[in-house]
């Protein structure tokens, strides 16, 4: 047995979170940043952040925790009403994760969060379950079956517009890797069940906790997610005592489940401090050679970052893991098939062998938190979690918060003339850690990886990442010129949009075939339910740089001719000090906010009716996608890149440039038709959610970077 220490995450980031999981405490000057928070939502983990000691995570955490908890609220009032409709029709059934284990494992049930319901109904009363299901009026259809499981995904959309699925189970082993184990164990455990009339969250059936233990061990290890808040719930459970450790061990041995529960516990010992006595786990542990590999290769692998859904040994492992000899050769037969979307979700093994160890610099102007910084950070973490070697650099430091996790090269630059001693400091950084590839992310960033980069006897090859509208940006002949001669030194280029593409190749006269459109996208964590707010009162929010080239003037000329509007301005720039007079001149004090730049956008995009965007130029808009995620549409000007972001009349409006009163009236069309602004919302988050989340821009870049490296030299 390998004691705790050796089981701690090396990094900051995977220590903090895995010492907020285990309840431990954590260092006060720790704050959160946007890729700890994206973590923390992946794994569960808001509830137990919203509640910290720690001041900084409380600010971090609530807003989020705050819309979670008002969801669950709706979820668990649709379950009670469901549970009373299923014991009228005679029908068992129980709930198994979520609202149960924040019930069953929990001293503070808030701190266990949740986004879904599962519901567990005997075989034989499936189909009639699914009739009452039919009948209830949040649902309305009952999908086929999920592939290879046993389970049904029910969709729920409750009349203030919160939707949340409800997962039906019929057995709650049905895991490939669980092939001829716990036949007859969910049978037994209905024989065994108690009825609960009064049950907290409805008249309910209560299955031994040897089962309830046992489902939960073998889904926190199967489900190829390692998500903390699992192995925190049987940590939990263990803490608040009753349980009897004989009955487990008993359950385990008997329905040949020994290995999956026996790991389960094991991580929860070592990670989460889990009072589990030595003795229990040694009663439980097999002794067969690939555990042994397993137990040595566990303590060594970052359970925080690490994603089941990928090619990996551990997971290669944890596949084969079977009770049984015979289970366990047959699936070594076929072990890459035993991998859920496998070949679909992530590249084939021989690209990813390809790029293992590959080293990426990535280059932003600046570590100020504006569009192309927080793209450019999302992007190096990204592809760090695919096994890229990734540094992430910024020439200037903005001399402001909040800042992206950037290493600086220099102080703040507000000139156009070349900083030679950032040249010097990114020539001898490249030189030192020898990056196969230098991503330029837009701005300046593609003259000084051209001038670091040149004459190096060992040069990397430079990726730019064209960011904006050339025509815009080109003012004269000389510009153009010098940008034509600085794209050719580039191996790569990456456009956002198909238009930034095309007016590389009219403008610059670059090479067509030597363009990628790579589409940014938002993390997952956007994607929140949004519910309709009736305060009598139409929420806009502007959202990005207060500049020349976003023009923040016009949106606050739009508020001013729509009385019933509020105006709230996220983000800083040149145009501030004009825009905080243009406010005082129109009188709009009471109606117009300017928040300044933010680390966490959530808690604007959750107060949002509307998304404002009056710019003079874009290039890909990544705040039109961020406020889809979040079921905000947007209404603009349909200058630049707009038009691949928002489909005019499904996720969006869009009008002419400049075209002040076309917004005005557009604004008062949905203000007065709230009907048309929910189908608006939930075409731009439908549409994000399968084109443009960040796992979908990584998977874009990947591929990019993998042709280029595995190609001759240009």
């Amino acid at each position: 047995m390998q004691p705790p220490d050796e089981w701690r995450a090396r990094d900051r980031t995977s220590r903090l979170l895995l010492d907020v999981a285990a309840g431990r405490p954590t260092s006060v000057q720790d704050v959160l940043s946007r890729t700890d928070l994206e973590l923390a939502v992946r794994h569960g983990l808001i509830g137990l952040l919203a509640q910290s000691k720690n001041e900084e995570f409380r600010k971090v955490a609530n807003p989020v925790f705050a819309r979670l908890l008002a969801r669950q609220e709706v979820m668990q009032t649709h379950l009670r009403r469901l549970l009373i409709h299923l014991r009228d029709a005679d029908i068992r059934a129980t709930v198994v994760k979520g609202p149960y284990l924040a019930l069953w494992a929990y001293a503070d049930h808030t701190a266990r969060t949740f986004t879904d319901i599962d519901l567990l109904v005997q075989p034989e009363d499936l189909e009639q379950t699914m009739d009452v299901l039919a009948r209830y009026e949040a649902v309305s259809r009952i999908p086929p079956q999920t592939p290879d499981a046993d389970k049904r995904h029910i969709p729920f959309l409750d009349s203030t517009g919160v939707r949340f699925t409800l997962d039906l189970h019929w057995d709650l082993f049905s895991y490939h890797q669980l092939q001829g184990c716990a036949d007859g164990a969910v049978e037994w455990a209905w024989n065994q069940a108690r009825f609960d009339p009064d049950h907290s969250l409805g008249p309910m059936w209560d299955l031994p906790p040897e089962i309830t233990m046992a489902f939960l061990a073998t889904h926190a290890l199967l489900d190829h997610r390692f998500r903390l808040i699992l192995f925190r719930d049987i940590a939990e459970a263990t803490r608040r005592g009753g349980l009897d450790w004989n009955a487990i061990v008993d359950f385990a041995a008997r329905w040949a489940l020994r290995t999956p529960i026996y790991l389960s516990l094991l991580i929860s010992a070592r990670t989460m401090d889990a009072p589990i006595d030595d003795q229990v786990l040694d009663q439980l542990r097999p002794r067969y050679q690939m555990l042994r590999w397993v137990e040595k290769t566990l303590p060594k692998i970052d359970l925080v970052r690490f994603d089941g859904h990928r090619p990996h040994p551990l997971n290669l492992g944890v596949v084969l893991l079977h009770d049984r000899l015979t289970p366990r050769a047959r699936l070594l037969m076929r072990a890459p098939l035993a991998f859920p979307r496998w070949q679909r979700t992530v590249e084939p093994e021989w690209s990813r062998a390809r790029t293992a160890g590959r080293r990426i610099t990535v280059l932003v102007s600046t570590n100020q938190r504006r569009g192309a910084e927080v793209n450019g950070e999302r992007l190096a973490c990204g592809l760090e979690d695919r096994g890229w070697n990734v540094s992430l650099l910024a020439l200037s430091d903005s001399g402001s918060d909040p800042v992206i996790g950037a290493r600086t090269l220099g102080r703040e630059n507000q000139g156009r003339r070349l900083d030679l001693g950032v040249i010097a400091k990114l020539r001898r950084f490249i030189r030192t850690t020898r990056p196969d590839i230098v991503l330029a992310n837009g701005g300046a960033t593609l003259r000084y990886a051209v001038a670091a980069t040149f004459m190096q006897r060992r040069r990397p090859l430079v990726v730019y990442e064209s960011i904006g509208q050339p025509s815009y940006w080109l003012r004269n002949r000389w510009q153009t010129l010098m940008q034509a001669i600085l794209h050719r030194r580039a191996d790569l280029i990456l456009a956002v949009s198909e238009l930034t593409k095309a007016e590389l190749v009219d403008i610059l006269g670059y090479d067509r075939d030597l363009i990628d459109v790579v589409y940014v996208g938002v993390p997952d964590s956007f994607l929140t339910d949004h519910p309709p707010r009736d305060d009598g009162r139409l929420h806009l929010l502007y959202l990005g740089a207060l500049s020349r080239e976003k023009n923040p003037i016009a949106a606050l000329d739009v508020a001013a001719k729509l009385p019933n509007a509020d105006l709230r301005f996220v983000g800083s720039g040149d145009e501030q000090t004009r825009l905080m007079g243009a406010i005082d001149r129109l009188h709009l004090n009471q109606r117009a906010q300017v928040i300044g730049s933010v680390a966490n956008v959530t808690p604007h995009l959750a107060w949002a009716d509307v998304l404002l965007v009056t710019s003079r130029t874009e290039g890909f808009p990544g705040a039109v996608i961020e406020a889809a995620a979040a079921g905000v549409p947007t209404v603009g000007f349909d200058v630049g890149g707009m038009r691949e972001a928002v489909v005019d009349g499904q996720t969006g409006l869009l009008v002419a440039a400049d075209d002040i009163d076309g917004v005005v009236d557009a604004l008062r069309a949905l203000d007065t038709d709230r009907d048309r602004l929910r189908d608006l919302a939930l075409g731009a988050q439908t549409r994000v959610a399968e084109q443009f989340l960040t796992k979908h821009a990584i998977r874009r870049h990947a591929a990019a970077f993998t042709r280029i490296l595995a190609g001759p030299r240009p």
